[in-house]
């Protein structure tokens, strides 16, 4: 974890804010800044000596730094946590991980480089550049040559290695039939010893996709929290839920609101399925989808070891060990047409190793 201090000089209240989806007022001006949230408050950003600081219209104390920006709305990023401390550190250490533009950057002040194709050589990979994904992460050949064309190798031109790179798209480009590599607008990198997203890359809005269906709508998108997350469950239950007709994406982590409102609004009639890590924060990511999905305002707060959430005009609490969206749909009342399914390790990845590894032991007893 960095200090505060590091994160006041490495990540922009705007980064923070976009992610949330709070949008720019371009009406108000450029200098300060106003930024508006359809269910939250409006905020107003300005540059001070190189850092950023806001102020909340008509809350006097939300104001501050990135540390306070963060602190007042800390329910929203569903991080667990047992000191305010710790949670804020948690959010802005992924936020400072990831490099950031913004389509509204000529309106702000930020060291930050754009995402800039030209700064990165590609090429298609072939199966014996994928060897980290067969040999580490357990992807056979058959997974991995159904996910080839939606895969490139990727050298930032200052670097002296090649990464595994999972390009993002923003939502207009996810029901056609192919992508072109201009339309790119970022990276989920992967290698050994690695795991992250290339310089620049629009991590607020793109998402990774492979639409195994072709052209169309397909009657089923499954959503990841990364790449190899969802390759995983494809290998594990591709017949199972017909995987070959349908389109499996990837957030690459933290799945903000404008993502999770790309993949709704890009498939409005086919039937989500989530993917997400089987902890709290997954849990919390699949009730976020189920309420804006149906259209509903949501509130989640955290006090000890019990979430508390405020839905459609109803208020209810549940324990850590007892938030789920079944769970949630039962308490609320809200029933869209999505499933959560739930790795029994942590992960999709997680699963898929433990898996081989039983069958593997189970040979060799047998021996």
């Amino acid at each position: 974890m960095h200090s505060f201090e590091y994160y006041k000089d490495h990540v922009p209240i705007v980064q923070v804010a976009e992610a949330l989806g709070y949008e720019l007022n371009k009406k108000a001006g450029r200098n300060p800044l106003e930024y508006k949230h359809p269910d939250h408050n409006t905020i107003v950003i300005s540059n001070l000596k190189g850092r950023q600081r806001y102020f909340t219209r008509h809350e006097t104390e939300n104001r501050g730094s990135v540390i306070d920006f963060v602190k007042h709305r800390l329910n929203l990023f569903h991080e667990f946590y047992n000191k305010e401390s710790e949670g804020i550190n948690k959010v802005l250490a992924s936020f400072a991980g990831v490099p950031f533009t913004s389509p509204n950057r000529k309106l702000w002040l930020t060291e930050k480089k754009p995402f800039d194709l030209n700064d990165f050589e590609l090429r298609k990979p072939e199966l014996k550049d994928l060897l980290y994904l067969s040999k580490h992460r357990g992807l056979n050949e058959e997974t991995l040559q159904a996910f080839k064309p939606h895969i490139l190798l990727v050298k930032a031109r200052h670097k002296a290695t090649t990464d595994i790179g999972f390009p993002y798209y923003l939502p207009d480009r996810m029901n056609a039939g192919t992508t072109d590599s201009n339309e790119i607008v970022g990276f989920e990198l992967v290698n050994y010893l690695f795991k992250g997203h290339a310089r620049g890359s629009n991590k607020s809005e793109g998402l990774w996709f492979a639409n195994l269906n072709g052209t169309g709508f397909p009657p089923k998108v499954f959503i990841a929290e990364s790449a190899i997350d969802a390759m995983s469950f494809y290998q594990m239950f591709r017949q199972k839920y017909q995987l070959n007709q349908s389109v499996l994406l990837s957030t690459g982590g933290y799945a903000t609101d404008h993502q999770m409102r790309n993949f709704i609004n890009a498939f409005p009639e086919s039937k989500l399925y989530t993917l997400f890590d089987n902890d709290l924060a997954g849990h919390l990511f699949d009730i976020r989808l189920a309420c804006m999905k149906a259209g509903k305002n949501l509130e989640i707060a955290q006090k000890g070891d019990i979430i508390q959430f405020k839905v459609k005009e109803r208020n209810f609490d549940l324990s850590k060990s007892e938030v789920s969206l079944i769970n949630f749909r039962k308490a609320s009342g809200i029933h869209p047409r999505i499933r959560a399914l739930k790795a029994t390790g942590k992960d999709f990845n997680e699963m898929l190793n433990e898996r081989t590894n039983q069958q593997y032991n189970r040979s060799f007893r047998g021996r």
